[in-house]
């Protein structure tokens, strides 16, 4: 996983959803993981590695790679613009539910394929149509 640090800034009109996912200026990964080989992990230390701000979300973690997990996206300090979610299908439905409620404007979810999915699709995921 490699995210470029240099990324220029754009307006918003002129990005594909990656590109805006990825120059917010604050994000989130839910299932940041101690373990380095889970996928959780990876993503966490690839937006710490491009010098991004970063929070790792972990309810049992009292810290990933040497930074304050949080419980959940109510207890960050700030709410984070872009949202990796790195959790079983079972858990995601809530942490979009919660992720919408706080104001996070970018969401990713690690599914099959790889997804990104704005609020207003996350609404859609979770209420149905």
């Amino acid at each position: 996983i490699r995210i470029n640090a240099d990324t220029q800034r754009k307006s918003p009109s002129s990005m594909n959803n990656i590109e805006v996912f990825l120059n917010a200026n604050s994000f989130a990964v839910v299932g940041a993981s101690r373990d380095r080989s889970k996928y959780g992990n990876k993503v966490f230390r690839a937006i710490v590695a491009s010098g991004r701000n970063v929070y790792p979300l972990n309810p049992t973690a009292p810290e990933v790679e040497g930074q304050p997990a949080f419980a959940t996206i109510t207890e960050l300090p700030v709410v984070p613009e872009s949202l990796s979610i790195v959790t079983p299908p079972h858990v995601t439905r809530e942490v979009i539910q919660q992720s919408i409620a706080a104001g996070v404007k970018n969401i990713w979810m690690r599914y099959k394929p790889d997804v990104f999915i704005s609020p207003v699709m996350a609404e859609y995921y979770c209420d149905g149509p």
